[in-house]
């Protein structure tokens, strides 16, 4: 007799910024983040981990309807910003950093939106993709990725992108 288990599949582990962590634990400060404005992106010592921290609050915060972040109210990305600025010492307050912290979300976002709708797409229909949330998430924000991957207005959106390419 076989026991199947429905396991996530193993990567990496739990995703968590404990360079921050620690340099906040020993210094008692946020790291500093710089962004030059002719790049429009985070440069220095702590730009790879300020890109990371922003996808981790993405993933774990953002909101994970909707086609675009340009779409995504206001009083919905200032959180997400002040959770940025919980970790860091960052000006936000600079139209170019608000700028690119607003940008790097909306990648992550979206990469994650892309994760999550090809784990749907694996499942004969939606009945069945509910039943088996992407591993980590809770399964009503995959419900409500489900209803969303589900909606006409989607198909047709995805539908007209793949024709486009």
């Amino acid at each position: 007799m076989f026991l199947l288990i429905a396991a996530c599949k193993k990567k990496r582990g739990k995703a968590v910024n404990n360079k921050v962590i620690d340099y906040k634990a020993i210094t008692g400060q946020k790291p500093r983040i710089e962004i030059h404005p002719k790049y429009a992106r985070p440069v220095g010592r702590w730009s790879s981990q300020f890109v990371r921290e922003v996808g981790l609050v993405a993933r774990q915060h953002g909101p994970l309807t909707g086609h675009n972040w340009s779409n995504v109210e206001d009083d919905v990305k200032g959180p997400l910003r002040d959770r940025v600025m919980d970790k860091f010492d960052i000006d936000m307050h600079l139209p170019h950093v608000k700028y690119v912290v607003d940008k790097i979300l909306g990648e992550r976002l979206r990469g994650f939106r892309c994760i999550l709708n090809s784990h749907y797409k694996k499942f004969e229909n939606d009945r069945v993709a509910r039943r088996h949330p992407y591993c980590g998430l809770a399964q009503e924000k995959w419900d409500a990725c489900c209803d969303w991957f589900g909606r006409e207005e989607f198909k047709d959106r995805m539908q007209q992108l793949k024709d486009e390419s």
